[in-house]
Order: structure tokens, then C-alpha cells, then sequence
């Protein structure tokens, strides 16, 4: 990554760039608590098999995520982290018009852009609503809209999606033949309990996405799934490569399924977000920066100072969140890591604000 004359990193498109200098990242949003010692152990066992081809079939992949989400394994798809199962799944169903919440991930955006003959339209959440959906989504969506794309909880606001409003969002989708793809990738580090995977397995408009990056700690290994009825799952797997998850990441797969199921890391991941989120929100909050309301493990932010500056000159990475549509200058993304790091980042805020307000 280039850096200007002071080492400052330059503004990247996506969290966890790497850059010349940076002691703590928080521009990845990653469980803050540590990936299980068996988690580990299953991966570095994984690579015995790499001289032999993956199963293509992805079963004890498919039976193990089946497991955990109450699901079928005919209903589960794998992949190489859910960006590819967004382009997989835009390409399946190759919709000419579709709504996207903004602002908000642009893996399933920029899928659909990839082809001209699709048209993508925002709706944007509004500030003075805290970016929190509401129900002025169900107008928005016409007959004539062939896919809604929605994250819950959403990034980078990280706003849960109340459960009546889904259902509400769900049954106007039937009632206008659209179909609905929900991002869940950091469902599990979030207040919700439990997603609309169940529901996807038994829908024939709803395709549920998620991931085990954030959870369990490993974005370079790269596990996604997608959970749909069987035909859609067929559907879906039709668009992907062939041997589209390595035997690394099926491997990794079983080890997550389980590692999550588990209930004594499951529950420490919660209330470690919870305490550790509302520890760096109102400390954040001290500093004159606004916070908007999170129910997982990243904050947006609000300020007229440069953030992503002050952090960066203490050797701390942020995300600038001014590329996001429907957000501009002046938004910042961090994530909620362990109490000595968010003490950190804390510190080179207050340091870094002081000097700019003497």
C-alpha cells in the first residue's frame, strides 16, 4: 500500500489492507475473543491432504454447516467466503432490476454491476433515523424488482433488523415475486440468536448468506456458505467454479460449524462484544466523537476531525468510510478488539483530538 511522506496509509476500499507501520488494525471487523485451540489444530491438520484434490461435493462441509444452522445439507452451499457466493448467487439469478440498502457492503453491489444490463438502485437509511431500516423499505419495493439485498446485521452501520420489519420485508417480496438475499455474516456477533436460515431452507424467494471469517477469526482461509430451498441451492451451485472450497476450508468449515455450536464460545463472544462495544462507545462518546447505536462488533462514527489521520499517525489502522454510498467525509468504521487495544485506540483519539483543538 503507498504511503505519503508522514507513513500515512492510503485510503483504502476495503478493511484489512495491509500498510508499512501499522501495529493495530481496526478497520477488520474480527471476533475479539480467540479462535478455539481445536479450530486451530483442525486446520493445521487440513494441509495432510493437500496433495489430493477437494471433495467437489463439499459433504462433511455441507453436513457440518447443516448441523449447526437446523438445516439439510441439500439446503447449504459453501464457498470461497460469501463475496463469491454474492456473485454466484447475482449470477444465478441475473436480476435486470434490483434494490440494495445503502450504505452497506458492496460485495452483492458490485456482483450485480458486473453486468451492464443490470440496473442496481440504492435506498439509502437515513442519519436521522441512526441508519436503522424502517418500514419506508416496503414502498420501495415495486413490482418490477426482481432481487432486495439487506445485511443483518448491517456493515458498517451495525444495526440488527427488527424481526417484525423482516417478516414484513419478507411477505412484500412474495407479494411482488422479488427475491430476498440477506447477508449474515456477522449474525453470530451480534444480539440476534438466531437468523432466517430455517426459513430460508423452505422458502423459494429468500437466500441467506453468511460466513465464518469474522466469527472465527480467519479471513485468509476464506468459508462462506449459502442457505436456500434445494433447487436454489442447485441453482446457485451451477454458477460457482467447480472445486470452488478447497479441502483447507472444508476442513475449517467442520471445525467452525463447531467451534460455534459450541455454547461456551458462542456466549463468550457475546458478552465479550457487549461489554468491550459499550466500554469503547462511551469513552469514544467523552471525546465529543458521535457513536451511532451498534449491535454487533464495529461502530460507525462521526467527527469533523480526521480520524482516520490521528489514528493512522499512532500506528493504528481505521476505515474511512467516506466511499461507502450514502455516507461521505467525515465517517469512520472501527471495530471492538480486546480492552488493552480498544484503550489504544482510545488514547491516540484523545491525544490526537487535543492537539487539533490547542
Amino acid at each position: 500500500m503507498r504511503t505519503d511522506s508522514l507513513n500515512i496509509p492510503t485510503r483504502a476500499s476495503h478493511g484489512g489492507a495491509a500498510a508499512p507501520g501499522v501495529e493495530l488494525d481496526f478497520s477488520t471487523n474480527l471476533n475479539p475473543v480467540p479462535r478455539p485451540k481445536e479450530l486451530d489444530a483442525a486446520i493445521r491438520a487440513s494441509f495432510d491432504g493437500v496433495g489430493v484434490y477437494p471433495d467437489y461435493r463439499q459433504t462433511a462441509a455441507r453436513e457440518a454447516i447443516a448441523r449447526f444452522e437446523g438445516v439439510g445439507p441439500s439446503q447449504v452451499f459453501g464457498g470461497n467466503g460469501a463475496s463469491e457466493l454474492f456473485t454466484a448467487l447475482a449470477n444465478a439469478l441475473d436480476p435486470r432490476k434490483s434494490l440494495v440498502v445503502e450504505p452497506s457492503f458492496i460485495g452483492l453491489r458490485r456482483a450485480l454491476e458486473a453486468s451492464p444490463v443490470r440496473r442496481v438502485e440504492p435506498f439509502y437509511l437515513l442519519e436521522e433515523d441512526g441508519f436503522e431500516l424502517t418500514d419506508a423499505l416496503l414502498a420501495a419495493i415495486t413490482p418490477g424488482v426482481e432481487l432486495v439485498s439487506l445485511a443483518d446485521p448491517n456493515n458498517p452501520t451495525g444495526r440488527n433488523i427488527d424481526g417484525a420489519l423482516l417478516d414484513a420485508i419478507l411477505e412484500r417480496c412474495e407479494a411482488t415475486g422479488a427475491a430476498l438475499a440477506i447477508d449474515e455474516s456477522f449474525l453470530r456477533l451480534s444480539k440476534k440468536r438466531a437468523g432466517l436460515a430455517k426459513r430460508a431452507a423452505n422458502a423459494s424467494n429468500l437466500y441467506v448468506v453468511s460466513s465464518f471469517t469474522k466469527s472465527c477469526v480467519i479471513p485468509g482461509l476464506r468459508v462462506g456458505y449459502l442457505v436456500s430451498n434445494e433447487e436454489n441451492v442447485k441453482r446457485v451451485a451451477a454458477a460457482a467454479p467447480e472445486w470452488n472450497m478447497s479441502g483447507p476450508a472444508q476442513r475449517a468449515a467442520v471445525a467452525c460449524a463447531e467451534a460455534l455450536g459450541a455454547t461456551e464460545f458462542a456466549e463468550e463472544t457475546r458478552s465479550t462484544v457487549a461489554r468491550e462495544s459499550a466500554f469503547l462507545s462511551d469513552r469514544l462518546r467523552a471525546l465529543g466523537i458521535r457513536v451511532y447505536p451498534s449491535d454487533t462488533n464495529f461502530l460507525l462514527l462521526r467527527c469533523d476531525k480526521d480520524l482516520y489521520r490521528i489514528a493512522a499517525e499512532n500506528k493504528i489502522l481505521i476505515r474511512d468510510c467516506s466511499n461507502f454510498h450514502g455516507l461521505r467525509k467525515g465517517y469512520y468504521r472501527v471495530a471492538v478488539r480486546g480492552r488493552r487495544e480498544n484503550e489504544a485506540l482510545i488514547a491516540a483519539f484523545e491525544k490526537g483530538l487535543a492537539e487539533r483543538n490547542s
